[in-house]
């Protein structure tokens, strides 16, 4: 069993995929924690308890912005 961990990512933070070489560099744009998602007029959902990782929303370099969820997708952060 590995010990990997996911990322704790930021707004900002410039990451790549290493499973998607042709994808480039992407800017994190936006980041939620999983296991939440807020309702529109207040209050939250608790979709899954103990739920480690976020879900971040990336811009590529490919022109494709995409969302990634932290805890499936191995991300490397890109120094600036």
């Amino acid at each position: 069993m590995s010990n990997w961990q996911p990322l704790r990512l930021a707004v900002g933070d410039r990451v790549q995929n290493p499973d998607k070489p042709k994808w480039g560099i992407g800017e994190v744009l936006d980041v939620e924690e999983l296991g939440e998602l807020p309702l529109p007029l207040g209050g939250v959902i608790r979709y899954q308890q103990n739920a480690t990782g976020q879900c971040a929303s990336v811009r590529f370099e490919d022109g494709r912005t995409r969302s990634i969820l932290t805890p499936k997708t191995p991300l490397i952060l890109v120094k600036k």
